[in-house]
This record gives structure tokens, C-alpha cells and sequence, in this order.
């Protein structure tokens, strides 16, 4: 990225509220998208505003504090003899590597909530023993996985990061690990993941990676900037235009009544594609530039369009810009993918 770039971009968080509108819609005249700029720091001493897609899940959370739906959890079993104090010192790394890990959502002066970035980066951190060895409690362990996963995050206070070791009987040790979706989505749990795995293998003393030059507060704060500058209005107005004529709902050829309240209660059903299947959809969706989980949503909205006889939606999620997959926080810009005749 160019410093002429970088420059353009200081220049813009510098501003106050008023004088940024200006300059984006100068920006824009001379032909030059605020989203190609790059983010820049944030300012460690103003207070941090939440992303978008942050407060929508703390709403959620707001009204449903103790449901688990938004709780990303996944067991890891160890190959190598691990000490607790080795694990948690890992654990602490990767915390410390990505702050929102430690972040918790207070509300600010105003009421409206803010990130708050934990100094001391703690997170939630438990041993358990078992008396039986791995295989033996395996029936146990599986029940103890679903209730650490269900216990519900305190997102204004913390921590929305935790993990529990649990040690057997004949030397094997497996590793649970929940976070909360306002901190993490699936692709940034496989990067947690990955990461951890590197640090439990590497060597007693090895340097310690350097943490990522951003953090997801500087991107929550520039997104902020660029949005209430003007820009939020301008993408409100095309999707609305967009989207005049969609239906409310889709009528779905159901076997029962649809409820009328929504709960939790649900189904997942897995397949695994044939791989001709897959590597055809692989190639239509680098000849559309666009990523398999587009092209997939996409063909899930016809498949419904087909199933309704009308119009319908589906939202498709992304991240801004590539930058981001170093990053662990939960993305969910969602374009909508319409389907009519």
C-alpha cells in the first residue's frame, strides 16, 4: 500500500465528524473509493465504538443473555504431553496476539455499549481430572463438552474467551475451547486453532509471534468513520431500492404450520459433495470471482425459489478486504443474494 495511501487515510481519521463527510465526498469525486484506503491505527486513548455487526449480536444478547446460540465451542485432542501451566501460557499468547479475545462490551456514558480491551488479557481458564482413561470416558466427556459449550458468555463483563483441559487417568489430555460469536466466526476459529496447535509444538523458548499490526478495534473504528460519514446513508438507499419489491417472507412448502415464535430447537444435516461436484463449483466461482460459500448460498436461494414458486432472499457473508484473515472477530457485511423470475 502506498504511503501517498496511508497519508489520505491518517488525514481522514484526524478529522472531526463534520470535516470527514467533506472529505469523503471529495474523496469520491476524484474517483477514489474510501474502502480501497488502508485502515490505519486507531487512537489509543479515544473510546472504542462497537462494529456493526458487534452490536448486532449484542442486542441479541441483550435480550437472551443465557442462550447458547451464539456460542462457538469445538474440542482438541493434544498429541504432545502437555502440562497445564504449558497449555494456559499458550492460551495466554493467543489472547494477547488478538485483544478481542479479552474485549467486553460495557455500555458507555451514554448507554450505548463500548469495547473495552482487558489489560491484563484474561481469559476463562479451568482443569479437570478424570479418573478413567480417554477411552473409558468417552460417554462422559461428550456430555461434559456439550454443557461447557451451552454455558452462556457475560459479554459486558467477561470473559467471552474460555478453555478447560482435561487430564486422564493413561496420559492423553483433550482440550475444550468455547468463544463467543461476537468475538470469533468459523473461519477465525480455524485460525485460532491453527495458531494454537503451532504454539503447544514449538520449542520451550521460542520467540513469540508478533501480533497482528491491527486489531478488530481499529477496524471497528474505521468502519464507524467511513460509515457515518455518509456512507451508511448512500448503502441504505441502494438496498432499499434494491430490495422494494422483496417479499417479507418466503412461503415454504412446509408439512406443519410455521411458529409463530422462534426458538433454538433445529437440526443439522452434513453430506460431503462428490468431488467432480465440488471442483465444478470451485471453478464457477473463480470465473464470478467469488468465493465457494457464495456460489453455494446462491444456489441454495434457487433451490428455494424452485421449492416456493416466488421470490426470495439470502443474505451472503464476507470479509472487507484480505487484511482481515489475520484477524479473529466475527464478520458479517451481508450483500443479499435475491432470487425471482
Amino acid at each position: 500500500m502506498s504511503l501517498e495511501m496511508t497519508a489520505l487515510s491518517r488525514r481522514f481519521a484526524a478529522l472531526p465528524a463534520a470535516r470527514q463527510r467533506v472529505f469523503l465526498e471529495k474523496l469520491r469525486a476524484s474517483g477514489v473509493g474510501f474502502e480501497t484506503l488502508p485502515i490505519v491505527p486507531r487512537d489509543p486513548a479515544a473510546p472504542v465504538p462497537m462494529a456493526y455487526a458487534q452490536r448486532a449480536l449484542w442486542l441479541v444478547w441483550q435480550r437472551a443473555p443465557q442462550s447458547p446460540a451464539y456460542n462457538l465451542s469445538g474440542r482438541l485432542a493434544l498429541p504432545l504431553p502437555c502440562t497445564p501451566q504449558q497449555v494456559q501460557a499458550c492460551l495466554a499468547q493467543l489472547v494477547a496476539r488478538h485483544e478481542v479475545l479479552c474485549t467486553t462490551y460495557p455500555a458507555g456514558t451514554e448507554g450505548q455499549p463500548l469495547q473495552h480491551i482487558d489489560p491484563a488479557h484474561r481469559f476463562g481458564w479451568a482443569v479437570r481430572e478424570w479418573a478413567g482413561s480417554r477411552a473409558d470416558s468417552e460417554r462422559e466427556l461428550a456430555a461434559a463438552a456439550t454443557e461447557f459449550g451451552a454455558r452462556p458468555f457475560d459479554l459486558e463483563h467477561g470473559p467471552v474467551f474460555r478453555g478447560e483441559l482435561n487430564l486422564f487417568a493413561d496420559g492423553a489430555s483433550e482440550l475444550f475451547l468455547a468463544v463467543h460469536h461476537i468475538a470469533a466466526d468459523g473461519q477465525s476459529v480455524a485460525l485460532l486453532v491453527a495458531e494454537l496447535q503451532a504454539l503447544l509444538a514449538a520449542p520451550a523458548g521460542s520467540a513469540q509471534p508478533a501480533a497482528p499490526a491491527l486489531q478488530y478495534a481499529d477496524y471497528a473504528v474505521w468502519q464507524r468513520q467511513w460509515l457515518e460519514a455518509g456512507e451508511l446513508e448512500r448503502q441504505t438507499a441502494y438496498w432499499r431500492e434494491q430490495l422494494r419489491d422483496a417479499p417479507q417472507s418466503t412461503p415454504l412448502p412446509l408439512d406443519r404450520p410455521r411458529q409463530k415464535a422462534r426458538d433454538a430447537r433445529g437440526r443439522q444435516i452434513s453430506f460431503a459433495l462428490p468431488p467432480d461436484v465440488s471442483q465444478r463449483l470451485k471453478e464457477l466461482a473463480r470465473k464470478h470471482a467469488a468465493s465457494p460459500y457464495m456460489v453455494a448460498i446462491a444456489l441454495l436461494g434457487l433451490l428455494v425459489y424452485a421449492a416456493a414458486a416466488s421470490a426470495t432472499c439470502a443474505s451472503v457473508r464476507h470479509r472487507p478486504r484480505a487484511t482481515a484473515l489475520s484477524w479473529l472477530p466475527w464478520w458479517a457485511t451481508s450483500p443479499t443474494c435475491w432470487c425471482c423470475a
